[in-house]
């Protein structure tokens, strides 16, 4: 099955390269308070962190074992028919995992996670590895065909708060709202998605968030220029009916012998093409005329047929027959 789009763009930040402790910290920090579970008491005591990406599990085993030194297992949980696979990654001892969660600055007082976001991890230099993390462990994004929208769904409106303060400090303008789980920290606007992307490092994403927006600025514009082709010829058809039932009017009533030339020419030029534009009304007069000189004889024809329906009667032909 087609990985779906936020499963590709989640892909991709597992394997962006970060070179610095900070960085692998930060980054760790915000997979751990979107994957992760503790118990520092009992049989199931240590870090239990769940992801159904290979590629993610492959980074945050790394980081256990080779920046904090945890005994690391990974085994497979679930089915593709629940729901889906899981990579489980289980860290221990308990100890020393709360040694590493305190670091982190993942432990309240008593022990617990601590679904905040430590002080740190806020500096410049930190906040788009801890996005990324947090993006990587929870994170959504619409396929840029449907539009602008990119969340990440978290487990408390205290950390909800935090990753909106990260956003915040590197220039973006997110959105918070509660879910039936927890919260959403969100985009939905164009220019903050790719900005986003573009932090966290996900650059195939950006390519396609931008070949995207080409794609619907230039359907955009069709369908504009189609809009308005379509209303003018609709208004032109309008029109033509118009000065076609004036025409008609004034052969019944008058006849249209009784026309000046001019305007007896335009007049059966128009009952015989109907469809025709004025511009190409004006094409077959003879000589040609312009587009504005066949318009104001259809004016011409306009005004003897409202003098018409006024008196109800034959009325009086327009005078002069010179070609204008």
């Amino acid at each position: 099955m087609q990985a779906s789009f936020s499963a590709a763009v989640r892909e991709e930040l597992a394997r962006v390269p970060v070179t610095t402790p900070l960085g692998r910290r930060a980054e760790l920090a915000g997979l751990i308070l979107t994957l992760g579970r503790w118990s520092g008491q009992g049989r199931e005591a240590g870090l239990v962190l769940r992801t159904p990406s290979a590629a993610l599990a492959r980074r945050i085993t790394g980081w256990l074992k080779e920046d904090h030194r945890l005994d690391v297992v990974v085994a497979v949980r679930g089915s593709a028919r629940r729901g889906g696979r899981r990579l489980e990654i289980r860290a221990g001892p308990a100890p020393a995992a709360a040694r590493m969660l305190d670091d982190l600055g993942l432990l309240d007082d008593a022990g617990r996670l601590r679904l905040r976001i430590a002080r740190r991890f806020h500096r410049s230099s930190a906040r788009a590895a801890c996005l990324r993390g947090l993006f990587a462990g929870a994170g959504h994004i619409h396929p840029p065909q449907r539009g602008y929208h990119l969340e990440i769904r978290l487990r408390s409106a205290e950390l909800a708060a935090d990753c909106a303060a990260l956003m915040e400090g590197v220039g973006l303008r997110p959105g918070v709202a509660a879910r039936r789980r927890g919260h959403a920290v969100y985009l939905k606007e164009g220019d903050q998605v790719v900005r986003f992307l573009t932090l966290t490092g996900a650059h195939g994403a950006v390519l396609a968030y931008e070949d995207a927006r080409i794609q619907r600025e230039m359907r955009g514009q069709v369908n504009r220029l189609v809009n308005a082709e379509t209303a003018n010829l609709e208004k032109a058809i309008a029109a033509a009916a118009g000065q076609v039932r004036d025409i008609e009017l004034i052969s019944r009533r008058l006849g249209l012998e009784r026309l000046p030339p001019a305007l007896r020419e335009v007049a059966r030029l128009r009952l015989a093409y109907r469809d025709l534009s004025l511009r190409d009304l004006g094409l077959q007069c003879s000589p040609p005329l312009s587009k504005s000189a066949v318009a104001h004889r259809m004016r011409r024809l306009q005004q003897l047929a409202a003098q018409l329906r006024r008196s109800g009667g034959p009325g009086t032909p327009a005078s002069g027959g010179a070609r204008t």
